[in-house]
C-alpha cells in the first residue's frame, strides 16, 4: 500500500551524538552526550534499527563522535498503519530543526 507505514515492529528513536567516550574495560566505559538529541522513526531489526525514510541503520554501541540510540520506545496503537504524511508530522513535532519537504510549484504560462 502506498503512502502507508506499517505500525508492526515501529519504534520512536531518541539519539545523540557521544562527544567523549572513556574505555574502562572490553564491556564498560564512560560516555558523555553532546545534548542535542533528535528523534526517527525506525523498525528494530537484529542488531538495531533501521531508520524507515532513509534506510539508516542505528545501534547502541558508544564510539566517540558517533550517533547512538539513546532511547527506543515502540509506537503503541490499535491502527496497522499510519500514513507518512502522519509519521512526517510526528518528525517534526519532535525536531526542531526537521526540513520540510519542498513542493514543487508549477506557473501557468499566460
Amino acid at each position: 500500500m502506498f503512502g502507508l507505514i506499517s505500525t508492526k515492529g515501529l519504534y520512536l528513536l531518541k539519539l545523540d551524538m557521544i562527544e567523549k567516550y572513556e574505555y574502562i574495560n572490553f564491556d564498560l566505559g564512560k560516555y558523555w552526550l553532546a545534548n542535542k538529541p533528535r528523534f526517527t522513526l525506525a523498525r528494530k531489526e537484529f542488531f538495531g534499527y533501521e531508520d524507515i525514510f532513509t534506510g539508516t541503520h542505528y545501534s547502541d554501541s558508544r564510539k566517540e563522535g558517533k550517533e547512538t540510540i539513546v532511547e527506543a520506545r515502540s509506537i503503541i496503537t490499535t491502527r496497522k498503519y499510519i500514513t507518512t504524511k502522519e509519521a512526517t508530522f510526528i518528525l517534526q513535532k519532535l525536531n526542531p530543526t526537521y526540513l520540510k519537504e519542498k513542493k514543487r510549484i508549477r506557473r501557468k504560462n499566460n
